[in-house]
């Protein structure tokens, strides 16, 4: 089962592995679409997906009405959100389930010669909840001996014989990071 967290109408997150921020939210975006529908859409931390706060003002029986509602979803798709996607502000947090990665290659084992350098591919993982590309590897990995890009690519070249133990991770938004295990074995020739 997926974890569920809480997100707040500022965007901010609590979960099992999360706390609420600390410092006070900044607005990081606004968008007034040329719709003339009254929505206006704001987000208060630069991630995605966010929360992401709808303002809506229309003016019903001769009076002026003014509803604020959130939503917990990609920035770039704020408009396209349908109403029921939006909740009203007074009733935040509002709960929604954290993406899941499933991983189920173990560790993954490579030989290399000393002195050599090779490009090996990592395998990837999939989606249990939530549809985000579950095959991106954590790129702020670095070594010495081995550098993973975004796409899963491991670039090695090793001066010396013996075993390298690497973690690398999986990510995808909301989602908690797995751990993918690699093993290289360096050999003199």
């Amino acid at each position: 089962m997926p974890e569920t967290i809480k997100i707040d109408i500022w965007g901010q997150i609590e979960g099992e592995s999360d706390n609420y921020r600390i410092k006070p939210p900044e607005r990081v975006d606004i968008d007034a679409p040329a719709l003339g529908d009254g929505r206006t859409f704001e987000r208060f931390y630069a991630e995605c997906p966010c929360a992401i706060q709808c303002t809506t003002t229309i003016t019903e029986g001769g009076r002026l009405v003014v509803r604020k509602e959130v939503a917990y979803n990609d920035w770039e798709i704020r408009s396209s959100l349908a109403d029921s996607d939006f909740y009203p502000i007074n009733s935040s947090p509002i709960s929604v389930y954290r993406q899941e990665i499933f991983y189920s290659g173990g560790t993954q084992t490579f030989t290399a010669v000393k002195g050599s350098s090779y490009e090996f591919v990592l395998s990837g993982g999939s989606m249990r909840y939530g549809s985000a590309a579950p095959d991106f590897f954590s790129s702020s990995y670095h070594s010495s001996q081995a550098q993973i890009t975004s796409g899963g690519t491991m670039t090695v070249a090793f001066a010396s014989a013996g075993t390298y133990n690497i973690t690398a991770f999986l990510v995808a938004p909301l989602a908690k990071p797995v751990p993918v295990p690699i093993v290289i074995t360096v050999t003199n020739s």
